[in-house]
This record gives C-alpha cells, structure tokens and sequence, in this order.
C-alpha cells in the first residue's frame, strides 16, 4: 500500500494453518483493490522445510522492479533481469528497526512527525481485518475508512 500510494477499498483472501501445528495462520494470498481502481495481490505462504524470502515485484509500464531483501534490487525489461549495483543490505531487516526507533527517538527529541502516522497503520489493520473476514467468510469485504 505503501508503494501503491493509496487507501485499499476491499480485500479478497484466503487464509489457512496448512504447514504448522499453531494457532496462527501460515498461509494466505489476497487481491487488495484499490479505491482508485488498481489492485494488488499478496502472499505469504508458510513452509516446512526450505528457505523463506522476502522480496516483492513492482509490474510497471515499462517494466518490472524486484525488491528482494536477501539478493538486492533488480530491474526486469526486455525478457532479463539487471542487477541494481549496491543495493543487497545483509542486515536489513536490523537496520529497518534501527531507523524505525531512531525516527521516533527524533520525532520526541525535536517534535517532528513520526514517517507513517497513526492514519496509516490504522488503514493497515483494516485491511488485515478485512482479510481475516474474507478469509473465514469466503467474501469479497469492504475495508472500513
């Protein structure tokens, strides 16, 4: 959503337990439609023995933009991909919450704005809601405003 610069008008999901003996979910793809039109989809899909990744790929226009935190930035055009030099961080997720702390250390420090606000994370919890009832009622579900 981030990315996509936009509030998401509704969810359709399917959420499962298929690979854990657990109480939560490991497993879930979902459609995100966008109040403007454009959709998404996401998945997060558990496994039992293997690697995980965490990477996400832009289709644009003109071509394709993989973020893959573990290898780096890439850039598909013309039937391959290109390397973006420099952009593998092994340590990402780390420094992620490094900077998330130090922006809300300054955010007290200097009264600043904090990056995402509580708008923000309030339409993100909506929209997990929402999946979570499309998941379990096997519906289309409006996300609340």
């Amino acid at each position: 959503m981030w990315l996509m610069n936009g509030r998401v008008g509704s969810v359709s999901a399917a959420v499962s337990t298929s690979f854990h003996d657990q109480k939560a979910d490991d497993n879930a793809m979902m459609l995100l439609r966008f109040a403007d039109g454009r959709f998404a989809q996401v998945a997060s899909i558990g496994f039992r023995d293997g690697a995980g990744t965490f990477d996400l790929d832009l289709v644009c226009e003109r071509g394709t933009l993989r973020i893959d935190f573990d290898r780096g930035v890439a850039i598909g055009q013309n039937g391959k991909w290109t390397d973006v030099p420099n952009s593998h961080d092994p340590a990402w997720m780390q420094n992620a919450v490094v900077r998330e702390w130090q922006a809300m250390a300054a955010a007290i420090v200097h009264d600043t704005d904090v990056p995402v606000t509580g708008a923000y994370g309030r339409h993100i919890i909506a929209c997990i809601d929402a999946a979570m009832i499309s998941g379990r009622e096997r519906r289309d579900v409006e996300v609340e405003a």
